[in-house]
């Protein structure tokens, strides 16, 4: 469990490159991260009137996503509701989830879960002590991909621009997986040489 977000491993937070100031309280020289978000609170925000008319951030500061002002944007948490069993659907309204950075996805929200929970985002690459063989293949988009262990699409460089995957693992046990998303349109799946 990362120590700044509860569903995202410290390492994997996907803090932005550039320095940005927080979309919110408008401080400078902290980190901010990718957000979707609305402003439910306007008068709560460094310039009430500028979140009024514009409500929607893009970037907020570890402070602010954890502060209850700001709302996950509707289509995200939605499509990811559409990803779980109904019973796991109060995990996405739960603070510890709903108030973290948000975790880019080519297409689909699908996190995985595991042992009535959802599972921790950990990355692009497993940790050096970890290999790719440990790692659970999560509801594969294409047939295709069923058929190959993660270490087959890696290095990232074998395969074409624009597709992702993420790793997690559970909370709870042991597991492990790896979620495989790329766009069908661009790229029919691997084949071996």
């Amino acid at each position: 469990m990362g120590t700044h977000f509860s569903y995202i491993a410290d390492q994997a937070l996907p803090s932005l490159e550039e320095e940005e100031v927080c979309q919110h309280c408008e401080q400078e020289g902290i980190k901010a991260y990718a957000v979707r978000a609305t402003i439910l609170d306007p008068s709560l925000s460094a310039d009430p009137e500028l979140a009024e008319e514009e409500p929607q951030l893009n970037y907020a500061c570890e402070s602010c996503i954890k502060s209850g002002n700001l709302a996950l944007d509707e289509d995200y948490l939605n499509d990811l509701k559409a990803s779980l069993p109904k019973g796991l659907h109060n995990r996405i309204e739960n603070p510890q989830f709903a108030h973290q950075p948000y975790i880019q996805f080519l297409h689909h929200n699908d996190w995985p879960f595991c042992c009535h929970d959802l599972t921790e985002y950990i990355g692009e690459t497993p940790e050096a002590d970890e290999d790719y063989a440990t790692f659970t293949c999560w509801r594969p988009m294409s047939p295709s991909v069923a058929d190959y262990a993660l270490q087959d699409f890696y290095p990232l460089e074998n395969i074409e621009p624009f597709f992702t995957m993420r790793l997690f693992r559970c909370l709870h046990c042991a597991a492990k997986y790896w979620n495989f998303q790329y766009s069908g349109l661009l790229w029919p799946g691997p084949t071996h040489s």
